[in-house]
């Protein structure tokens, strides 16, 4: 797994390995700014799955990243 954001390579994970959660560090964004996010994956198996999760400051649990807060290039 491999995750660009605005260019820049924040997890590099791009190994044979099993189930994982791969995080980076904390990333501060500025609030309706659109950012290019690349994210890739690589799966063997046949059964993987990837999904791109954040927590917004104060939040103590991680949420699946909204369809809506996603735009096409």
């Amino acid at each position: 797994m491999r995750l660009w954001i605005n260019g820049n390579l924040v997890i590099d994970n791009w190994t044979q390995h099993s189930t994982t959660d791969n995080q980076s560090a904390a990333i501060s964004l500025i609030k309706n700014t659109r950012y290019a996010i690349t994210m890739e994956y690589y799966d063997n198996s046949g059964t993987g799955v990837a999904k791109l999760y954040w927590k917004r400051p104060g939040q103590t649990s991680f949420g699946i990243v909204p369809l809506t807060r996603l735009y096409a290039n």
